[in-house]
């Protein structure tokens, strides 16, 4: 059974949980095996010029190997770029793809 995922980021909302969406991907998902150094690393810096904050998608699995090695040249060329890397907490305002705002007038109107 597929769920409308609105149910779980009003769960989360009413337990006060805040949750954190990715607006940038790497592409380490889509079960093709990218390059670590070319695909990979022109995935997420191509993905971050579109935005003015980004939360990247990376997974870093024991299957996805070239993930994790994509990672020392993407943090070089950001930290070059002069882009702060930041650890998602408290301090940091969640990308949201799904507005609290717009669940509240979903649900309203229900």
């Amino acid at each position: 059974m597929k769920e409308d995922i609105s149910v779980f980021i009003n769960y989360l909302n009413q337990k006060s949980v805040v949750y954190f969406d990715w607006n940038v991907v790497s592409g380490d998902a889509t079960g093709v095996d990218y390059t670590p150094r070319e695909q990979l690393y022109e995935n997420v810096i191509n993905g971050m010029k579109i935005h003015a904050r980004s939360i990247v998608l990376i997974h870093d699995t024991d299957k996805k190997e070239n993930s994790v090695k994509s990672l020392k040249q993407i943090r070089r060329t950001l930290t070059v770029q002069g882009v702060e890397l930041l650890p998602l907490n408290e301090n940091i305002t969640p990308i949201q793809q799904m507005k609290i705002s717009s669940l509240d007038q979903k649900n309203k109107s229900n």
